[in-house]
């Protein structure tokens, strides 16, 4: 496998209800840009399946990753802004 040329880290929240209380688990994940695709833990994206990269800041340290795609908007939760990882695929 070729050299990433940039990554970025995004967040999975899963909430789960144990002996009547919620309990949040949050883990921590990398989204790899290659040449040729996208890689995040569940999805394996090629580069000419993707229309455009957006994201947009719910606050001064969350935010939501758009990737979209010919099968739709996938959408990643980060707490560092990705406007690096966008410049990094426009230059693709």
């Amino acid at each position: 496998m070729s050299q990433a040329i940039t990554q970025h880290p995004y967040v999975m929240i899963e909430r789960k209800i144990i002996n009547n209380q919620q309990v949040i688990h949050e883990t921590v994940h990398d989204l790899y840009l290659y040449s040729t695709y996208i890689i995040s833990t569940e999805n394996h994206i090629s580069i000419n399946s993707v229309h455009d990269i957006s994201y947009r800041a719910l606050s001064s340290d969350f935010y939501f990753l758009y990737l979209h795609t010919n099968k739709g908007v996938l959408t990643f939760q980060t707490k560092i802004n990705p406007e690096s990882f966008i410049v990094a695929f426009r230059k693709l």
